[in-house]
């Protein structure tokens, strides 16, 4: 199974890299452009336009949308698309303990995110990965988190792959993510080895 996987998501690393490259193009500065000839800008000048472009819409997102707004609301959004009955109580409130317990978010990290004060990346990724969110929903929820999914990251293009895949099992998430890390040490996994212990219970 997992060499199936791997293979998929070195085939999506590729096409993400190519679509990122496009859309440098589409987001240049016009004074990238004073030879008249995009093909003679250099690609890290492009790499640089983009994530000016990236950083403005963030920062677009964050005046628009504070975390404390939309977050707890998104959430709550996405719980119920899941349909699953462990996360109702009787009278049709969500059980957000149950989930983020099944998401491993520690209580103090929910707490901090339902008064605003944010949270780590790799909290952030958990929610999004225990939510089956696809690539768009995904944005939407990071948004109101202060986070966006970059994809100069390589971790980031992993977990977009699996999305792409449907595949939200943290097991195999955190397998595909420390299979990546033999190649690039620098790839941070999202569950730590504590959770992968209770994953195995």
């Amino acid at each position: 199974m997992y060499s199936e996987l791997y293979a998929f998501i070195e085939k999506f690393k590729e096409s993400v890299k190519y679509r990122e490259e496009k859309c440098c193009m589409l987001h240049l500065d016009t004074s990238l452009f004073s030879s008249g000839d995009y093909m003679k800008v250099s690609r890290d000048a492009l790499y640089a336009s983009l994530i000016k472009e990236v950083e403005r819409k963030r920062a677009e997102i964050k005046a628009e949308k504070p975390i404390s707004d939309s977050f707890y609301e998104l959430v709550t959004e996405y719980i119920k698309r899941l349909d699953n009955e462990r996360y109702f109580k009787k009278n049709g409130e969500v059980k957000t303990t149950l989930f983020c317990e099944d998401a491993f978010v520690g209580s103090d990290s929910w707490a901090a995110l339902i008064n605003g004060k944010g949270c780590e990346k790799e909290t952030a990724l958990r929610l999004v990965m225990a939510l089956r969110l696809d690539e768009g929903n995904a944005d939407r929820l990071l948004g109101s988190m202060g986070w966006f999914l970059n994809v100069r990251d390589e971790r980031d293009v992993v977990l977009m792959a699996l999305m792409a895949l449907g595949e939200y099992r943290p097991i195999v998430i955190y397998n595909v993510l420390e299979h990546e890390r033999e190649k690039n040490k620098n790839i941070r996994n999202i569950y730590t080895k504590k959770h992968y212990e209770l994953m195995c219970e």
